[in-house]
């Protein structure tokens, strides 16, 4: 984490992936494309720049394990429906298949 200040790379090692960060996945992905914006803007601050790199990072952790648990909550109802349609030949419709 060369480059990253003391209070920065605290804030990058201790945030949980899982964090409830009070954004929805729209929002993370909304504010990430604002980052990157502000990073490839020529007259950023280098300050400014370390603080929007450490927030990108916190936003991706926090992205990726929305996506995991979405991913986890996806099997399972596959999984559901491929049991139930196991044990029941009979789609919704009542018709045999």
């Amino acid at each position: 984490m060369a480059g990253i200040r003391a209070d920065q790379a605290t804030l990058f090692a201790m945030t949980d992936p899982g964090e409830d960060l009070d954004l929805s996945y729209a929002e993370a992905l909304e504010e990430l494309d604002d980052i990157l914006d502000q990073l490839e803007a020529t007259t950023v601050d280098v300050d400014v720049l370390a603080d929007r790199v450490a927030r990108g990072a916190v936003l991706v952790r926090f992205c990726r394990q929305r996506l995991r648990r979405v991913r986890a909550d996806v099997d399972v109802v596959v999984d559901e429906l491929l049991d139930t349609a196991a044990a029941d030949p009979e789609d919704a419709t009542g018709q045999a298949r």
